[in-house]
């Protein structure tokens, strides 16, 4: 063999290591890719049942931050004849926002509340005015809505994690409470 053929034989098994090598990476390649893409489908598959389950988590310290609901409200009448108000009563387990509106089944009124009720104080409010010869309240349910407090309402802020926005005109949870009076003189018979 002349040197030339040595060189082209050379050249042939340097080629054919090559190919065999290329061969070889090329499936390690696709082996891997096949291993990544199923990774990266089990991490695409997790991220989503983890979010599902934050998500689940949210919802249920929604419904823990709510602030629980009396059964009713007990009405009770203050003041003399013809100034006489109905007046009720609540409390709460942590500072909130709250406005009220006091409904007779059509129609509603709004009933003043300080802006944020405290935290465990009782809250006394005006449901509404009793005149001279009334024998019932007008108002059948009132219907609380609350919010977390937020940074200018002086006492310390919390918020609740869920993430749902409420604009001003919606409460971030509601209340709608029975009214209920008893006359002293229905008792006595």
């Amino acid at each position: 063999m002349r040197i030339d053929d040595w060189i082209t034989l050379g050249g042939v098994v340097a080629a054919m290591v090559t190919s065999g090598w290329a061969l070889v990476y090329n499936r390690a390649g696709v082996q891997i890719g096949k291993a990544n893409a199923a990774t990266a489908a089990a991490a695409e598959k997790a991220a989503a049942e983890a979010a599902a389950v934050a998500q689940i988590e949210r919802n249920r310290e929604h419904v823990a931050l709510r602030p629980p609901p009396p059964p009713e409200i007990e009405g009770y009448l203050e003041g003399e004849s013809s100034h006489r108000a109905l007046f009720g009563d609540f409390s709460v387990p942590r500072d909130y926002r709250v406005v009220a509106r006091a409904w007779n089944g059509i129609s509603h009124t709004p009933i003043a509340l300080e802006q944020v009720v405290r935290a465990n104080q009782i809250r006394r409010f005006c449901i509404e005015p009793w005149p001279e010869g009334r024998q019932r309240p007008q108002t059948r349910e009132i219907e609380f809505e609350f919010w977390p407090p937020t940074e200018t309402d002086g006492v310390e802020m919390w918020g609740c994690p869920c993430g749902r926005l409420h604009p001003d005109e919606q409460g971030h949870w509601r209340w709608r409470i029975p009214v209920s009076y008893i006359d002293v003189l229905d008792t006595i018979a």
